[in-house]
């Protein structure tokens, strides 16, 4: 984030020295004054762009995570008394040894 508001101060401050440079252009100033702000700007765009990109990548690859990370944490078994006594139970069950009990 704080590239991008970077980003967004140099851009602002090229736009105002390229209007700067056509002013002065425009009284007489070398050409090259001209071409070199509007190359300035033309960057300068091109890098926020670029950092507009990646900040999206990694807005979605930050998603991608979070969400794995939610599945994992929801697929995980949810241990409860009432299943750690029928786990405890259930070879007794199975085996009939309670049932075996009883009848004695």
């Amino acid at each position: 984030m704080r590239l991008l508001q970077l980003w967004a101060r140099l851009f602002v401050v090229s736009m105002l020295a390229g209007g700067v440079a056509r002013a002065f252009t425009r009284n007489g100033a070398p050409l090259w004054l001209g071409a070199a702000s509007a190359a300035t700007i033309a960057v300068v765009g091109a890098i926020g762009g670029l950092l507009v990109i990646a900040s999206v990548v990694r807005v979605r690859t930050m998603k991608r995570r979070l969400e794995r990370a939610v599945a994992a944490r929801t697929d995980m078994a949810v241990d409860t008394p009432y299943h750690a006594m029928e786990r405890a139970f259930a070879p007794l069950v199975e085996s009939r040894a309670a049932a075996t009990s009883r009848q004695l």
